[in-house]
């Protein structure tokens, strides 16, 4: 499970960073500048790509570093509930989120987020603060 783990996130990631670019670029949008641009841009494009029934996330802006994310009714909660493995599985959601960051060029003071079981799936609410570092490009766009 160690191995599965460490390879979902992997892959969760990088799917997140290709969507990413992939939405950018039909929009014409470039790198983020700012966490407030970084936030209006996953707010306008998140539902492209899995819908509030599947997924309830909300982002909120708690200072020009970090926002608090927070999720309601999750897809992979209910999946993780269901095989029986909440206890053994690392929630990859935010790995999404961060290659969405990665995608943007706005980089999160972790280079790779802190693995955390899956709390809804406990049962428990799902919220993390994460923090961005404005003015330091990662790899950002491609044009």
């Amino acid at each position: 499970m160690d191995a599965a783990n460490r390879l979902n996130r992997r892959v969760v990631r990088f799917v997140g960073k290709a969507e990413a670019r992939r939405l950018a670029r039909a929009i014409g949008v470039g790198a983020a500048g700012s966490l407030a641009e970084f936030l209006d841009f996953v707010n306008a494009g998140r539902e492209l790509y899995v819908t509030d029934e599947a997924l309830e996330m909300d982002l909120e802006s708690v200072d020009d570093r970090h926002y608090s994310v927070s999720v309601g009714n999750c897809f992979v909660a209910d999946n993780v509930r269901a095989a029986g493995v909440s206890e053994a599985y690392e929630c990859a959601v935010f790995d999404r989120l961060h290659g969405w960051h990665d995608a943007l060029g706005l980089p999160l003071t972790d280079d790779l987020l802190p693995a955390e079981k899956c709390l809804r799936a406990e049962g428990w609410a799902c919220v993390r603060v994460l923090e961005a570092i404005p003015g330091v490009k990662a790899s950002g766009m491609r044009r």
